[in-house]
């Protein structure tokens, strides 16, 4: 059940809103979890999640042997899935904060991120955050 396994991977943080004393208590989740697995969370009084755009494995996955058109495909699915579910993570209090774990380009055969050497990841990488943001 993946309850159990959520119990298994949890690992709990909690954050103190500098503005107003928000305190936030959450957890980094795996995105393939489902309502049910949210309930859970709120049921703990978690308010908060790390949500992790993970393409593949982690540390190698398809962003490493990717092209920038199939790496905006799989982000446009995965946040597609995040926004299936906002107005539910409002209804039960849940904030949520992006992690974009799988950053264009992936690693490269020597494990370095393509990302600090190469333009066309670089520009990618900030269009991938306003893309985001907005």
């Amino acid at each position: 059940m993946k309850i159990d396994l959520l119990l298994i991977v949890l690992t709990t943080f909690v954050v103190a809103s500098a503005d107003n004393g928000t305190l936030f208590r959450g957890t980094m989740i795996n995105p393939l979890l489902e309502e049910q697995d949210f309930r859970v969370l709120a049921s703990w009084n978690a308010n908060h999640i790390r949500w992790q755009l993970l393409w593949g494995g982690f540390p190698h996955g398809p962003a490493d042997k990717g092209d920038i058109p199939a790496y905006e495909a799989w982000l446009e699915t995965a946040l597609e899935h995040l926004d299936s579910l906002l107005v539910f993570f409002r209804e039960v209090g849940i904030r949520v904060l992006l992690d974009l774990h799988t950053p264009p380009g992936g690693r490269d055969q020597n494990d370095k991120w393509p990302l600090f050497y190469n333009q066309t990841f670089q520009d990618a990488f900030l269009t991938v955050w306003e893309k985001m943001a907005n």
